[in-house]
């Protein structure tokens, strides 16, 4: 009786045991789920977070195209105007391959006409006008051949690297530009300048300095927008130049 009587108190013992091994593994797994339950709420918090930053950000990038595009469309109107002018000069120019760099100073052409990916976080046009002409800030922008200054706008102060939170909206995005007619329907676009050293209506010859590289407008960095209009549609610039 007495070796029975301990068999079941050890027995009893090992049960107790087992029974408060269980109730601490039940709750722990209790204090676990918790922590999974807080865990995906706060990943649901971030996610849901992370799509409204999203939506932001696509409204702002929709809004900065748009200015873009706003901007691009004025430019061929001008342009359009310009080639249906019956006065237009230097009809003698022949234009193709011949046109002068006009940032005598680059380093690199960062980026060329046509497709691309965005330059800046989804900014920046993706069917790229011109072609850029990465280059130290300040170096010379001059006229790529002789012709008449149709348009400048110079008052961006914002010269520095965008990104889409701080990107700059002035000039639709080119920041200061020059555009000056040749003749034949050709305009060429000089954009993200930081100075401008000529105004409206004057006369320049092929060659001669005309502004000063730098990243106003939305940039990314100190370059040149060399851009080429002929007969009011944008051209790739790149076989026009000598």
């Amino acid at each position: 009786m007495k070796k029975k009587k301990n068999l079941y108190g050890k027995a009893k013992d090992e049960l107790n045991a087992q029974k408060n091994e269980a109730k601490t593994t039940k709750a722990n797994a209790e204090k676990e789920n918790v922590k999974l339950k807080n865990a995906k709420a706060q990943k649901n918090s971030e996610v849901q977070k992370l799509t409204d930053e999203e939506k932001e950000l696509q409204s702002k990038i929709d809004e900065y195209q748009a200015e873009m595009d706003r901007i691009e469309a004025e430019f061929k109107r001008i342009a359009a105007e310009e080639a249906a002018k019956s006065s237009a000069t230097n009809k003698n120019v022949n234009f193709n391959g011949e046109l002068a760099w006009p940032c005598p100073n680059y380093t690199r052409i960062s980026s060329y006409f046509g497709g691309r990916a965005s330059p800046g976080g989804g900014v920046g046009s993706r069917n790229h006008k011109g072609m850029d002409l990465a280059a130290p800030h300040g170096s010379s922008i001059v006229a790529a051949e002789s012709g008449t200054v149709i348009l400048v706008s110079n008052t961006c102060t914002h010269d520095y690297p965008k990104t889409v939170a701080t990107k700059c909206g002035c000039g639709g995005g080119y920041g200061n530009y020059v555009m000056i007619s040749h003749g034949n329907g050709l305009v060429s676009l000089y954009g993200h300048c930081s100075s401008i050293s000529v105004s409206k209506g004057q006369t320049v010859t092929r060659g001669q300095h005309i502004a000063n590289v730098g990243t106003t407008g939305y940039s990314t960095g100190n370059h040149l927008h060399f851009g080429l209009l002929l007969n009011g549609s944008y051209i790739d610039p790149e076989p026009y130049i000598k």
